[in-house]
């Protein structure tokens, strides 16, 4: 009767613990899902911020594009423009030739122009577009005319025809002066080196002003298009602009080199640097190219005529003619008549009474004849327009005559080989002649025709009407293509609207799908919350029956010790112990199923109170584990290996073993007695590997490539391979999921039947490192520190084992039934076991038992054998665990 009563009591006890457990399994319930919600929106911010990064680094490239898209444009623009402006000054050329010129000019010109064909220019602007289609720009162009026309022979003034005569001896009131200029107005401008002054004296000689300069002036230009000069400066390699107006320094360009001599073409300075050798710098955006590449010495002068730039060499005594594109032209050394040359000028027209330099006097001139070729001061021209021999040629004032092409300027009317006016025109030649020309250089010439016969019509000819419409055809096609890339600009601009528009659009829907993920991921979490609340409230119900229950048979028994008879008693203590253990037994059998109900993957820990031995066999059984201390091993087989470098080993469900080789690339099975069975070639390295039951095959992974190639055992070929994104070294396998170890990607894992990765622990390590699975747990070696650690399925950190007096640089690794983890030490020449809590370990193998810098080894859960291999000396070892 007494040991009913207790069991009552034990009963409604242990239902009352059961009861608090899962009302306690409720509140972890809900604090899990306040965590998992918390952990969803941390990850959705987490995925925000990346996409965040994501869209404005696409923002950044479209910006970074379409600034450089429009840089080309615009630079293409600026040629454009400059084009058009060339264009124009060519037109206003032509005008001025057709005013002012001689007919003879006016001939030669033409052909000159002809010979340019400057539509050939343009084909090159049409091909400048952003997108790779081809442009549709129809150039203007009616005739490929006169291609055949030769460039005319204009004859040069002849240096045997110079006369040089004083006209000013100038006190510069200082010495080292390198660079000299006369401006248009004629004051002359010196540069003072050491002095580190300008100075400007009138051409009487008389000082008008003078500059202090910051830095060592060289050599000098004057810039007729803003009244500037241009000075260059050695230390620091400089070109100062100063204003002669403001008599001011307006601005200093910096170059990368020491410059010295400098001149003008068109709005380009040349000048002459010291690592350069020959350089230009557009006035315009200062930008800078390399004409002769050379390494010359310093103080060099540069000048320029035409299409030449001419340069001095003092160390080399020479002078050189380059063209524009840098090739030489020809090159002057005499060191009889020429020593250390510099200063390099080129001499134009002169702009002085050509009368009055034969009576050795300087006067300006005011006009120019036409017919005379010289030039005449007021005084001259009223006599010549007296004069019967001259008062029928036409004069113009000189600034209209200045305004000519200088090439035009160039033209004249009279031979300078022999000072005789050209009368006579070789067509074979091309080229007027003088009749003391004809003798000497044109005897067997048949094409001679009168000079004013060729060139009379020449004002009026089709040959320049079809050049002023080459001129506006040239002209017409400029702006078409101007008008083009300015289209191009607007087009970029509306296509950078639309793909801005398109990332948003995009990047909405990447937001509304995450907002869907979210939400189902949310529903799955009410419901399980529901489901899970669900069966905990029916059992805490049922738990409450049970309690009801026994209160009413603890009732039931105290009125049976009041009031029954004895053999009512002795009946009842039967029939209730049969009903307390059937209901001991139903309830002990149901505590195994409600003890599983959980979050996380932890034992139900209720111990159930139960005094009576004979239902002792109803109780959930306690299975003792293997401790560490127990752990006893023998040598079952050594193995010859055959091969060292052994990275991984594996031991098969038929017993036998199978040894990676990742030098040899290669991988062997043997038998359990250590004959070799066959080898499989890999076509990479090999590293670990593992056995796949379900379809009886391997696992191989391998870093170079980064790939797992799985291997058919039946047929003993490659069935596939998959690529990764990142290193792979140690592999495991769990269920029909593949985890291996990443490097610098972690831990991760890889589903054998859609091949998806997820990442288990985000963590970088370090490689050749080796992975092992238990039940929800993963272990993994780390050979850098030292360390062995344990993560749960979710990666979260369990414990971490480190002790370098017994395990250094840890490899292999794998752990048996009882969750007891063995790790062999590459560097410390043994195997250690850890305790599953990670807590306490011990050395189960050492050298004395053969190990030789072992590298991997492998736990059979079926048969309790560890088979561990080591890496030199072509030796492992298969022992059964006891």
């Amino acid at each position: 009767m007494c040991e009913i009563e207790e069991s009552l009591v034990e009963i409604a006890e242990n239902l009352k613990k059961i009861r608090q457990h899962q009302q306690v399994n409720l509140s972890k319930f809900k604090e899990k899902r306040k965590e998992i919600e918390k952990e969803i929106k941390k990850s959705r911010i987490q995925i925000n911020n990346h996409l965040d990064k994501l869209q404005e680094d696409l923002m950044k490239q479209l910006n970074e594009l379409e600034e450089k898209e429009n840089s080309k444009i615009c630079q293409l623009m600026a040629s454009l423009e400059k084009k058009e402006k060339e264009i124009g000054e060519c037109q206003n050329s032509l005008l001025n030739i057709k005013k002012h010129a001689t007919d003879l000019q006016m001939f030669l010109s033409i052909k000159q122009i002809e010979e340019d064909n400057i539509i050939s220019d343009i084909r090159s602007f049409g091909e400048v577009r952003i997108e790779s289609n081809p442009c549709d720009i129809v150039l203007i162009k009616k005739k490929a005319r006169q291609a055949q026309l030769m460039i005319p022979i204009v004859p040069t003034k002849s240096i045997e025809s110079i006369k040089l005569t004083i006209h000013k001896s100038i006190d510069t009131q200082g010495n080292y002066v390198d660079g000299c200029c006369i401006l248009p107005d004629d004051r002359l401008v010196f540069t003072y080196y050491l002095a580190n002054q300008l100075k400007v004296f009138s051409d009487k000689g008389s000082k008008d002003f003078e500059i202090k300069m910051p830095c060592y002036p060289f050599d000098i230009v004057y810039i007729r298009e803003d009244n500037t000069l241009a000075v260059t400066s050695d230390s620091p390699g400089t070109i100062t602009i100063i204003n002669l107006e403001t008599k001011q320094m307006m601005k200093s360009i910096a170059l990368d080199s020491n410059i010295a001599g400098i001149s003008l073409k068109g709005n380009q300075l040349v000048y002459s640097g010291e690592n350069t050798c020959i350089g230009m710098i557009n006035l315009n955006d200062e930008s800078t190219s390399v004409i002769v590449r050379d390494k010359i010495p310093s103080a060099c002068y540069t000048a320029t005529f035409g299409d030449n730039i001419y340069h001095t060499n003092n160390l080399k005594q020479t002078v050189i003619c380059y063209n524009l594109q840098g090739k030489i032209q020809w090159t002057f050394h005499n060191e009889s008549v020429l020593k250390a040359p510099q200063v390099c000028l080129m001499a134009a027209s002169s702009q002085s009474c050509g009368v009055c330099d034969l009576r050795h006097i300087t006067k300006p001139c005011i006009v120019w004849c036409t017919e005379c070729d010289e030039g005449l001061c007021s005084e001259c021209k009223e006599h010549h327009s007296l004069s019967k021999s001259s008062r029928s040629h036409s004069v113009i004032p000189i600034a209209e005559y200045l305004k000519l092409p200088a090439d035009v300027l160039k033209i004249t009317q009279y031979c300078s080989k022999h000072d005789e006016k050209f009368q006579i025109y070789c067509q074979k030649h091309e080229c007027p002649c003088c009749s003391k020309c004809i003798v000497e250089s044109h005897k067997v010439c048949q094409d001679i025709v009168n000079l004013d016969d060729v060139i009379q019509n020449a004002k009026t000819s089709n040959a320049l009407s079809e050049i002023e419409e080459t001129l506006v055809e040239v002209t017409e096609n400029l702006q078409k293509i101007r008008q083009h890339q300015q289209n191009n600009l607007l087009t970029f601009k509306e296509k950078r609207k639309e793909i801005e528009k398109e990332l948003k659009k995009t990047r909405m829907k990447i937001n509304n799908h995450l907002d869907k993920l979210q939400e189902d991921l949310m529903k799955q979490l009410n419901e399980l919350e529901e489901k899970e609340n669900s069966k905990i409230c029916q059992l805490m119900a049922s738990l409450e029956k049970k309690e009801k229950e026994i209160g009413e048979c603890q009732n039931s028994l105290l009125n049976i010790k009041k009031h029954a008879t004895d053999l009512q008693m002795f009946l009842s203590i039967k029939q209730i112990e049969e009903d307390i253990n059937t209901s001991i037994q139903n309830i002990i059998s149901d505590i195994k199923s409600f003890g599983e109900v959980r979050i996380e993957s932890n034992p139900c820990d209720i111990v159930l109170i139960k005094k009576k031995a004979r239902q002792a066999q109803l109780m959930i059984p306690i299975v003792p584990t293997k401790s560490i201390e127990n752990i006893k091993l023998t040598i079952h087989t050594t193995i010859d290996t055959q091969e060292n470098t052994i990275y991984g080993c594996c031991i098969l469900p038929d017993d036998r073993l199978v040894f990676t080789y990742y030098l040899a690339k290669q991988l062997k099975v043997f038998s359990d007695k250590g004959s070799k069975d066959f080898e499989i070639k890999m076509p990479c390295y090999p590293f670990d590997l593992v056995y796949i039951r379900e379809d009886n095959t391997l696992a191989v992974s391998s870093n170079a490539p980064c790939t797992i190639t799985i291997i058919n055992l039946e047929t003993k070929k490659m069935m596939k391979s998959i690529a990764l994104d990142s290193d792979i070294y140690g592999i495991d396998l769990k269920d029909n999921r593949l985890i291996y170890s990443g490097s610098d990607k972690g831990i991760r894992m890889i589903d054998l039947n859609d091949e998806s990765i997820s990442d288990l622990v985000r963590e970088a390590m370090t490689s050749g490192y080796y992975t092992a699975t238990c039940r929800d747990n993963i272990y993994h070696t780390n050979n850098e520190t030292d360390t062995v650690t344990c993560y749960n399925l979710q990666g979260k950190l369990q414990w971490t084992f480190h002790n370098e007096s017994v395990l250094k640089a840890p490899h292999g690794i794998d752990v048996d039934n009882d969750g007891n983890v063995f790790v062999v030490g590459h560097r410390s020449n043994n195997v250690v076991v850890i305790s599953s809590d990670g807590k306490r370990h011990r050395e189960i193998l050492t050298v004395s038992d053969g190990l030789d810098n072992p590298m991997s080894l492998h736990y059979s859960g079926t048969t309790n054998q560890l088979l561990v291999a080591n890496f030199n000396n072509s030796k492992a070892f298969l022992l059964n665990c006891t």
